[in-house]
């Protein structure tokens, strides 16, 4: 039951991230711009989300859950130096 309620309100907050993402993208290019701007974004994110998807499959094959939480911890690292930066920007 935790299980399916938290895969309800991840796809919850998915569905509100991107639409907020796509609506700010838009909104800061001109109006001939939004159509080709919307559509590079959208393919941008499903193709990194197809490939992440593929990936993560490979290396629950190779390595094993553990090796799927190993290989995240760089990818914390790299999020966590960006939000150091940009905190210390503000």
């Amino acid at each position: 039951m935790h299980f399916i309620s938290g895969l309800i309100l991840l796809g919850i907050g998915w569905n509100f991230i991107f639409m907020g993402g796509s609506t700010l993208l838009t909104s800061v290019y001109r109006v001939e711009e939004k159509e080709k701007t919307q559509a590079f974004h959208d393919f941008f994110v499903f193709a990194v989300m197809s490939t992440s998807s593929f990936a993560a499959g490979a290396l629950l094959k190779y390595w094993g859950w553990e090796g799927v939480n190993i290989a995240a911890i760089p990818l914390l690292g790299i999020v966590l130096l960006f939000v150091l930066l940009i905190r210390k920007k503000i």
